[in-house]
């Protein structure tokens, strides 16, 4: 049991403390809420706001043992919230038993600062002069493995024992709709999956997959598996102006595509890399048609070959062009096949003419730009489909209706993000997700 011999101090703050009136809408008890993380935790965290709870309850007391937190697995973070209701005044002092870290405030006065890990241990709080009235309470809770436990319990100077807080002084605003989700909650300050963070999890009918060997970190803007179970990569790096210079995107050099072999081992030091493609710029759509592998990169779509089947393509057909590539911004993005024929969006430079310093990067983008691209394989002809984007997700004609153009971004600033198909033969290949 743990004692902060503070008395004096921590009096004269709480005297301070106002009562508040009671709300009109509450039942007997606490708002117990639990969030599941994916962080190792070693004090408390701070939720990011506006997240559903993974576990939303009225409780009738303060007082949860290892089966009282839901069928939750560590690590999770514990709110409860509440109003504690003093009939009468005078001097209390709250225990605080927790296993791992927890924290208690009352009226938005720090009480009690039990954090950090450790075992069911007590901490006692300073002695507290309180009125008669209604209290704001709040408590947070982590745990990070092991048991779990969580109770806050009171004396009034006059008794003798601590005993648990009770439905008969806790009031809980009414809740009708206590609305929950699955899956780990956002910790505050904490960088999302695309940030270098561990994705966290995928759609229950895809596997994830961790694909990291070491020194191996390239920019990635398509992907694709081949027929003997390769994964493609293409890289994807493109030059961009800064505030004083426009870049020369002719002068670039080369992305290239990458075999990944092993990819699906749980040593990552079996992983093995292979360049297998170069002279592309910005490849941001790979597929595989009839076992043929196809590249849309800025200026064209091509069909790569290896025929001397030393697994390295040395030969590009060109399959369709047509389109022109003078600004940073003009991509191709995406590649799919359906019935034969491919699909690819064509991006749009943001630059307009009259814009100051942009010099020979300025311009009208030509007919193809902003629109949804079919290409024939067998005839080598492209047109487009459908038009008036900024930036088009690649999906084949059948989705267009549907989708429309919240898909795609009409302002000059907002690019959207890119996607294949669900249709396409590199997502049906492999039903997995690399991060």
């Amino acid at each position: 049991m743990i004692l902060d011999h503070k008395p004096l101090l921590l009096i004269s703050l709480l005297g301070l403390l106002s009562s508040t009136a009671h709300a009109q809408q509450t039942d007997p008890g606490v708002t117990l809420r639990v969030y599941e993380v994916n962080a190792e935790l070693n004090s408390i965290p701070q939720i990011e706001l506006d997240q559903t709870p993974n576990l939303d309850e009225l409780r009738a007391s303060i007082d949860f043992g290892n089966q009282h937190f839901g069928d939750h697995h560590a690590p999770f973070v514990t709110h409860v919230i509440g109003e504690l209701l003093v009939e009468v005044p005078g001097t209390y002092t709250f225990m605080l038993t927790s296993d791992d870290g927890s924290r208690f405030t009352l009226n938005d006065a720090l009480i009690i600062d039990h954090d950090g890990r450790h075992g069911p241990t007590q901490k006692l709080s300073e002695p507290v002069i309180l009125e008669a009235g209604s209290y704001p309470l709040f408590i947070e809770h982590f745990d990070a493995g092991g048991g779990k436990r969580l109770m806050l319990e009171w004396r009034h100077s006059e008794a003798v024992d601590f005993t648990v807080i009770t439905s008969d002084n806790l009031r809980a605003e009414r809740d009708n709709t206590r609305v929950t989700s699955p899956g780990p909650k956002r910790i505050a300050g904490q960088n999302r999956p695309g940030d270098r963070t561990a994705l966290v999890d995928v759609h229950p009918g895809w596997d994830l997959t961790t694909i990291r060997p070491a020194g191996f970190e390239p920019k990635v803007g398509a992907m694709c598996f081949m027929p003997d179970g390769r994964l493609v990569i293409g890289t994807f790096d493109p030059l961009q102006r800064d505030d004083r210079e426009l870049p020369d995107i002719d002068s670039k050099e080369p992305d290239r595509l990458y075999a990944i072999l092993n990819w699906d081992s749980e040593d990552q030091s079996e992983i093995e890399v292979v360049e297998i493609a170069t002279d592309l710029y910005e490849p941001t759509g790979l597929c595989v048609v009839d076992g043929e592998l196809y590249v849309a990169h800025r200026k064209r779509v091509e069909r790569l070959l290896d025929l001397d089947n030393d697994g390295y393509f040395e030969t590009h057909e060109l399959v369709a062009e047509g389109w022109e590539g003078w600004n940073y911004h003009q991509f191709a993005f995406g590649l799919v096949e359906l019935n034969g024929k491919l699909y690819t969006a064509l991006s749009t430079a943001m630059a307009p003419p009259n814009w100051e310093g942009m010099q020979d990067n300025a311009g009208p983008n030509g007919p193809m730009r902003g629109g949804l691209v079919e290409i024939d394989i067998e005839a080598n002809t492209a047109h487009v489909i459908a038009g008036g984007w900024r930036t088009r997700c690649t999906r084949p004609p059948r989705r267009v209706a549907r989708s429309g153009p919240a898909t795609g971004t009409p302002s000059a600033w907002w690019p959207t993000g890119r996607s294949s198909a669900p249709g396409s033969t590199a997502c049906r290949r492999r039903r997995s997700s690399t991060r």
